[in-house]
């Protein structure tokens, strides 16, 4: 007779499925409690967040913070109008060119950063030493590296006993303080 074969169950589990299973199990559960860590972090970090916000929306309303941050955004602009309003040193450079170079200015008007002025050279001995007084004075200023204006363009003059001629100057901007 043959004989009976006893089934044992243990023996036809496969252990590699099993350990799988148990791996996939315990990972699951890290997972899971990992999450419930990451979501408390979260929930910390956007109280500290909104606590942050308010803060900064408090300190919005502070005047004085206000005023602060208005005069360093725009900082540039007022250092160049600031530039533009010294009008006293500007009158003093044109006397000075005006006695360097035997030139007088008979008016001055300055806007946007543009100083216009009627220049005239007149020499009553010699109308060539008016003449050369004035390109002398046209080539030395803008090769003058101390210069607190450039010299535009000089687009016309008038000469009968002396030389008269429209002067444009711009402010430099990157002038020394």
């Amino acid at each position: 007779m043959s004989k009976v074969k006893t089934f044992n169950s243990w023996k036809k589990i496969p252990i590699v499925s099993t350990s799988l299973f148990l791996l996939i199990v315990l990972l699951t559960i890290w997972i899971y409690v990992f999450n419930i860590f990451l979501s408390q972090d979260i929930a910390d970090k956007k109280i500290k967040l909104s606590k942050v916000e308010k803060n900064i929306k408090d300190l919005k309303k502070d005047r004085n913070l206000q005023v602060y941050y208005l005069l360093k955004e725009n900082a540039s602009v007022i250092e160049k109008l600031e530039k533009r309003s010294r009008v006293s040193d500007y009158i003093n450079h044109l006397i000075k060119i005006s006695s360097e170079n035997s030139i007088s200015f008979s008016w001055f008007n300055m806007s946007n950063g543009k100083i216009l002025t009627k220049a005239s050279s007149k020499d009553k001995t010699n109308n060539i030493l008016a003449y050369m007084n004035v390109k002398n004075f046209i080539k030395r200023y803008r090769a003058d590296e101390e210069a607190l204006f450039d010299l535009e363009f000089i687009n016309s003059f008038q000469w009968m006993d002396e030389i008269d001629f429209d002067v444009t100057f711009s402010i430099k901007e990157n002038m020394k303080n």
